[in-house]
């Protein structure tokens, strides 16, 4: 089947519309909440921390460009604010930015969303130099706009959407400068300078780096070639450094060391292999392996698809290298230093698509509409799904929906989790947490004045700052320091339930996100990492269980 160019480009913009809509859909879910997912709210703090403390420097890991895009549309959603009368000064929107802290959650969802369908564009590009073929293009393009990893991820306001899009064009000027003569100066400046960037927004995506050098070195390093190879990479060097410095206060392997407090268990040190018991290693490495089966739950057609291009079609034997080196070395680091999380097998995965989509063409184009129709509604399943999923409403605002609606914000309320259920404790609540945690919700006492309970706020404990072993220990001990009358349970599985912890607790609501049963086994969760979402089919909303109790 032959297309016009038009038809090609109107193809092509239904593929763009396609992937925009899958990752723009519901965009304020959770809205004011902040820590719906952990890395949202640190990537979006850190923004929020630069305006306030005016520093260059992020909080966390990441690297300091996802927080430096952010900012621009921060001062646009203030001055939209103050001219429509929300917040009268630079106070009113401390205030308000206080108590609700996600309050421009929306604003990096956003930036996510759009660089996620960028990406779309850069495989697009890649897959026509590769293959020089628009029909394999497009099929690329299209599994990119509907692979459920890289709309999972660039559905939420996390850096690697922007650093994938940037890991991809890296890959496309670098295929350039050794196919195109005329620009192989610039090509290859930009290839590395794109590099560059990609770290600078998630570290591991600078893991693109290795395809580049082994494309180059494989080249005959010509005089001409080895000034530009040279300056190019001196220019990566630099660049890296001053993200690194910005981001780590120049030393990224403090994330290795024992006593790192910037990071949760990220990267694991190599000495942990040298250091732990045959079955302690064994057990790590059983659980680590998992992420393999993720993978094929959330790309497994894709996944078997591009195996088949990349083994079957012939490219430059350079590039295959470049990639089966960048392949090798991100599944080695998966195994062995970073956590079992399918997010860390991004930088490969953003690649699939490439050779996926010219298997598809091989393989689908004497076949029959219902058959190509078939492969695409499957291709394109987990993705549709998991977004109708997100537009029902979650279990945590059907909880603050009945709570708002039913107890009054000054009674005092307990909270197993902070995280979904996301009020901002007042002065009184938070008061117990600050003798032994000083800084904790100190701006937010300071602000808010006696008795005031503006919107999200509330006379809520949370219980896990008491950091014990258990619900029922940090429970005890936050009735020992504060008068709860009622008490919210978040959990994830019926074992993990406090109703059934004691006989002194009245149910008074529950919120379940699989109907009228409670699971034995941990339900999945569609906002954390795309590899915990499945089964999908378990849940009929997003969220935990909630149960609202009152102690008799």
């Amino acid at each position: 089947m032959n297309f016009s160019k038009n038809t090609v480009n109107i193809i092509f913009l239904l593929i763009i519309f396609t992937g925009l809509g899958l990752r723009g859909i519901n965009l304020t879910v959770g809205f004011p909440m902040l820590y719906l997912s952990n890395d949202e709210a640190v990537y979006h703090f850190s923004a929020l921390n630069m305006i306030a403390n005016k520093t260059l420097f992020t909080l966390g890991n990441y690297g300091p460009l996802g927080s430096y895009i952010q900012i621009p549309f921060l001062a646009l959603g203030y001055v939209v604010l103050y001219l429509s009368g929300k917040v009268d000064s630079i106070a009113g929107m401390q205030l308000l930015l206080t108590t609700q802290e996600g309050y421009f959650l929306f604003v990096p969802r956003i930036i996510s969303a759009l660089f996620g369908t960028l990406t779309i564009l850069s495989t697009y590009k890649i897959s026509l130099e590769l293959f020089k073929n628009k029909y394999a293009a497009l099929w690329s393009g299209f599994l990119v706009a509907v692979s459920f990893s890289l709309v999972h991820v660039s559905h939420l306001a996390r850096p690697w959407s922007p650093a994938l899009l940037f890991s991809s064009l890296t890959i496309l000027f670098a295929i350039k400068s050794i196919d195109h003569k005329r620009r192989n100066f610039r090509n290859t400046l930009l290839a590395f300078v794109f590099s560059a960037i990609a770290f600078g927004f998630h570290q591991i995506t600078g893991l693109v780096v290795i395809f580049l050098i082994l494309v180059y070195v494989k080249k005959p390093l010509t005089s001409t070639f080895s000034k530009k190879y040279i300056f190019s990479f001196s220019t990566w060097i630099f660049l890296i450094i001053v993200f690194n410095y910005l981001s780590l206060g120049g030393n990224i392997f403090q994330v290795f060391g024992h006593q790192n407090t910037s990071s949760l268990n990220l990267i694991r040190s190599p000495s942990y292999w040298f250091t732990q018991s045959p079955n302690e290693l064994l057990s790590t490495l059983v659980g680590n392996l998992k992420v393999f089966w993720n993978l094929i739950l959330a790309e497994g057609l894709i996944l078997l698809l591009a195996l088949y291009g990349f083994f079957k079609e012939k490219i430059h034997s350079h590039f295959k290298i470049g990639f089966i080196f960048l392949f090798i070395t991100n599944i080695f680091l998966a195994l062995f230093i970073f956590p079992a999380i399918l997010r860390y097998l991004l930088p490969s995965i953003v690649l699939l698509p490439i050779f996926a989509g010219i298997a598809m063409h091989r393989l689908l184009k004497n076949r029959s509409l219902v058959f190509v129709a078939f492969i695409i509604f499957l291709a394109s399943f987990n993705s549709i799904y998991w977004n109708y999923l997100i537009t029902r409403t979650p279990t945590f605002m059907q909880m603050r929906q009945w709570l708002d609606n039913n107890i009054d914000a000054k009674t005092p309320i307990a909270s197993t989790s902070y995280r979904k259920v996301g009020y901002v404790p007042s002065a009184e609540a938070s008061e117990p947490i600050r003798k032994f945690r000083p800084g904790y919700y100190m701006k937010a006492a300071n602000l808010i004045k006696a008795n005031d309970y503006p919107y999200n706020v509330r006379n809520i404990l949370y219980l896990e700052s008491f950091n014990r072993k258990t619900k029922l220990e940090n429970l005890d001990a936050g009735l020992t320091v504060f008068p709860a009358e009622y008490i919210i349970d978040a959990y994830f599985k019926n074992t993990d339930r406090l109703l059934d912890m004691r006989t002194d607790f009245e149910l008074i609501a529950h919120f379940s996100p699989t109907d009228n049963s409670i699971h034995e086994q941990r339900i999945p969760e569609l906002f954390f990492d795309s590899g915990h979402v499945f089964p999908l089919f378990i849940l009929d909303r997003p969220g935990p269980y909630f149960d609202i109790i009152k102690i008799k």
